[in-house]
């Protein structure tokens, strides 16, 4: 859906990366894996996550890694979520970025990410997520600063067939990346999903299968400079 998900409730990875959403998580895991994006194995990635909740306070713990031989980044994050309010969640994330780079070596440095929720509507969710408020950076011959990162969206859902979603994700170092998506339940175990982002302009498209508490996902992403790029996903849902 674009990329899209700052307010996506029942998505396990929207939910790592808003940790205030796992405030709403019921008990998940998931898996998932993009070969390569835009053909390239050097930029595949995948990851591993979980979450579970007790009342109205929520878990999760999730371990990605992205690169290839030349080039490295593994993840590992833990985050929490709770509802301080009725109608508002908020939430906070930790993790340790590991990059290795050939021949130059490794590092590894924390992370701080915060979330938060507020339903305006029952059918309505707006949702702000911050990343890396520490300023974390790389440091040695040279200072490199990880970027700082704010993502706003909304979600509106008026049925359980029909979710429409809009994000503004800004980088600081980069320009306004607006993000948009939907999905299309024609039948309770089927979805239907499509988006595009601006700055770079993409669009997407996928689809989901629910049997039971199994869930499996594909989606595809198609870049005009740079092709497409596939990726799988596969889940538990009790």
């Amino acid at each position: 859906m674009g990329g899209a998900g700052v307010a996506l409730t029942g998505d396990l990875w929207s939910a790592m990366r808003n940790p205030a959403l796992l405030s709403r998580s019921a008990l998940s895991a998931s898996a998932v894996w993009q070969p390569g994006r835009y053909e390239l194995s050097a930029l595949s990635s995948a990851g591993v996550a979980g979450a579970t909740r007790f009342g109205s306070f929520g878990i999760g713990a999730a371990v990605t890694h992205f690169g290839g031989e030349l080039y490295r980044e593994l993840l590992p994050s833990v985050g929490f979520g709770m509802r301080v309010a009725e109608h508002i969640s908020v939430g906070a994330q930790t993790s340790l970025l590991c990059i290795s780079i050939a021949r130059y070596g490794g590092t590894a440095l924390p992370l701080l990410d915060l979330g938060a929720t507020v339903d305006i509507a029952p059918t309505l969710l707006v949702a702000v997520a911050a990343g890396n408020v520490t300023h974390s950076a790389l440091t040695g011959n040279i200072t490199d600063r990880l970027p700082v990162t704010v993502r706003m969206g909304a979600c509106w859902q008026p049925d359980d067939a029909l979710l429409l979603q809009l994000e503004l994700d800004k980088d600081m170092r980069w320009p306004v990346t607006t993000r948009m998506g939907g999905e299309y339940r024609p039948l309770p175990f089927v979805a239907i999903r499509a988006g595009a982002t601006t700055e770079p302009w993409t669009v997407s498209g996928g689809f989901g299968l629910r049997h039971g508490g199994i869930v499996f996902d594909y989606a595809y992403a198609w870049h005009p400079d740079l092709g497409g790029t596939h990726a799988l996903g596969i889940g538990i849902q009790p």
